[in-house]
């Protein structure tokens, strides 16, 4: 899960939702210029695939400013590798997206 926040806060436009916690396996954020559900799309089409929407809260979205949210999980069976194409699918989507 930590290779998986650093992916992500590596890449530089994103809002990061929620303190990094290694025990659970999750990484919410949000990708600024893009709707959540646009990258989580284009990443399907990668064969990554992410969650996109308000995961059962909205008042958070709404306090936060983002109408959805894009979430990552990790489990037992998430290698390197797959964060590894996460990271990547990220900065295809967002230049398709900002082209």
């Amino acid at each position: 899960i930590e290779l998986a926040q650093i992916s992500v806060v590596k890449f530089s436009v994103y809002l990061m939702l929620g303190p990094p916690h290694p025990q659970i396996g999750l990484v919410g954020f949000s990708v600024t210029g893009a709707h959540p559900h646009d990258i989580a799309h284009i990443l399907g089409e990668q064969g990554v695939c992410i969650r996109a929407g308000q995961h059962c809260s909205g008042p958070l979205h709404d306090t936060l400013g983002v109408p959805a949210s894009l979430r990552a999980s990790c489990g037992v069976y998430t290698n390197e590798e797959d964060i590894i194409n996460l990271e990547g699918a990220l900065k295809t989507a967002y230049a398709k997206l900002n082209s």
